[in-house]
């Protein structure tokens, strides 16, 4: 990416990366899972700081509850889940919601060391 020729305002592109809402807010019996996933978190600004200076920017993305998990999950685990979603009180659609939410990040320039979340309210905690 630093040997690209730079775009407009000198910008050689975007680094997503994706995390979980666990990274902040933990789920029971999934330490490992939630550590790996605030490893991520955690590299967002220091990656920022380092690479900014070529014209790199760095986002993370701290996804809640999506359709992806409800494919591998049986029917009693689901509606234990949805009951911690706020509103709407479903998954997340990825074709859709998280999509959108990689274009938008990728298209707006001003974006740049941050950790966005899209979870629909939820805070996993004790299940």
């Amino acid at each position: 990416m630093v040997k690209q020729k730079p775009l407009e305002e000198g910008e050689r592109g975007v680094i997503i990366n994706i995390s979980s809402i666990t990274y902040q807010y933990g789920q029971t019996g999934n330490v490992p899972y939630s550590a790996s996933k605030g490893g991520v978190a955690s590299m967002t600004l220091p990656m920022t700081r380092d690479l900014s200076r070529f014209g790199i920017r760095v986002v993370t993305i701290a996804p809640g509850l999506f359709e992806s998990l409800s494919a591998i999950i049986n029917e009693r685990m689901k509606q234990k889940l949805i009951s911690q979603i706020e509103y709407p009180a479903r998954f997340g659609k990825p074709d859709g919601e998280f999509n959108k939410l990689v274009v938008h990040l990728i298209e707006n320039t001003y974006m740049n060391g941050e950790i966005v979340r899209i979870n629909a309210g939820t805070r996993l905690g004790k299940l």
